[in-house]
């Protein structure tokens, strides 16, 4: 496949599955033997329906989230984008209850395609930022926190 085509897959999985929450679409996306998600330092998804279910629980969680992609670039079968995630919980996450809160956060995926299918999927999102916007852990304005 051409970089501009897995571009392509890249998108659809943004446009239909993140963005209009079409889980269906992923049956087309993903690869049989896609391990899924993987996140440092976080749990990920094994197998191509423990991704599915992740996905699921994401997008019950933050029902509204929308990704807007700032920068695209593909090389072999990679494809990385830099995005922006908005939205607002209304499911429960991480033990913080569902209130509507208002979120966005920075962070980039990394895909690997093979055959036109996703075989691989990394994320590293800014979850200290996400976490200070809808579960208060931390002091947004660490400058007036902290003396120094």
């Amino acid at each position: 496949m051409s970089m501009e085509e897995d571009k392509a897959i890249s998108r659809r999985f943004y446009d239909e599955v993140i963005n209009h929450g079409h889980l269906a679409a992923l049956d087309e996306l993903l690869a049989s033997d896609c391990e899924g998600f993987k996140a440092a330092g976080a749990y990920g998804a094994s197998n191509r329906e423990h991704f599915k279910r992740l996905l699921a629980f994401a997008l019950h969680t933050f029902p509204d989230c929308q990704h807007t992609i700032h920068a695209w670039h593909a090389e072999k079968d990679i494809v990385v984008t830099s995005f922006c995630l908005c939205g607002r919980q209304t499911g429960e996450y991480l033990g913080v209850p569902g209130v509507e809160k208002q979120f966005r956060a920075t962070g980039s995926d990394t895909f690997h395609l093979v055959d036109g299918k996703i075989r691989e999927h990394w994320v590293d999102l800014d979850t200290l930022h996400l976490g200070r916007q809808i579960a208060a852990m931390v002091p947004l304005d660490v400058d007036s926190a902290y003396e120094v």
